[in-house]
């Protein structure tokens, strides 16, 4: 499998398993249409829910010393909490799913429990449309990729 999308997977069942999120849509880069899903899953639906994507990565150590070392990078995902308080039946509050997020993913196993997930900081992210308030988590964790050929 991808490790790419391991990671995202990895990151998607941390945050299902808290109580926060109960029944709440989560959906990763596996979807073929992420912006058509999250326009139905959430905007159009229960008006909570998170999306997951990531957003880079970098090679750990220097380059030039690493030519016969697996490639390791360190990844930083994404974790968008989507708030539409008018549709929400549940009430939820986007600052509560923050808080919840943070503390189902900090210092929890990745795809190698031996590395585990960082939380690296939250921002508030201006909404392009009225009613909507969106959050995201930014969390890192090591990515071993097998380039063998």
């Amino acid at each position: 499998m991808n490790p790419l999308l391991a990671l995202q997977d990895n990151l998607a069942a941390l945050i299902a398993a808290h109580p926060y999120f109960k029944g709440a849509e989560i959906l990763t880069e596996k979807l073929a249409d992420l912006d058509a899903q999250i326009e139905k899953s959430i905007l159009n639906a229960t008006g909570f829910g998170v999306v997951i994507t990531t957003a880079r990565g970098r090679r750990l150590g220097d380059p030039d010393k690493t030519e016969t070392t697996p490639l390791v990078t360190v990844e930083e995902l994404a974790v968008t909490i989507i708030h539409a308080p008018l549709l929400d039946a549940a009430g939820h509050n986007a600052l509560d799913a923050v808080a919840a997020a943070i503390a189902a993913i900090d210092c929890k196993p990745s795809t190698n429990p031996l590395l585990p997930w960082r939380v690296l900081g939250h921002e508030y992210i201006a909404a392009d449309r009225d009613g909507l308030v969106t959050h995201t988590v930014r969390a890192s964790a090591k990515c071993l990729f097998d380039t063998a050929p």
